[in-house]
């Protein structure tokens, strides 16, 4: 009886546990990333998303979104421009705030090594 009960009581101090971490995380992310975006699954983010054709995903997420949308791939966040006028400001007028961003590995194999602004990170 007391082994059950312990069981119980250790199964439930876990889940409560888990259930507030996977609050606060929500929590910070939400206020972090003012973009909008599509809800995001927990590990894979927004790859389902994309489909076969992402081209195709990425322009149909844009007409519900706006121009300028946060997307998860993965575990990573990342901003997506859609519009020539929002690349113009970002790329031209707001340049020096994006200018130490990490480039992703999926970057650098797709261009072979070289910059690809469209997969910044």
């Amino acid at each position: 009886m007391d082994t059950q009960l312990l069981t119980l009581f250790s199964m439930l101090l876990t889940s409560t546990i888990l259930v507030y971490l996977w609050l606060w995380r929500k929590k910070k992310y939400a206020t972090i990333f003012l973009l909008p975006g599509p809800p995001a699954w927990p590990i894979v983010g927004n790859l389902f998303q994309m489909g076969e054709t992402p081209n195709e995903s990425l322009f149909s997420l844009s007409q519900q979104y706006g121009p300028l949308m946060t997307l998860r791939l993965g575990m990573k966040a990342t901003v997506v421009v859609s519009s020539s006028a929002m690349a113009k400001e970002v790329l031209k007028t707001q340049d020096q705030v994006f200018a130490g961003q990490p480039i992703m590995a999926m970057g650098k194999v797709h261009d072979q090594g070289k910059s690809a602004m469209g997969l910044l990170e």
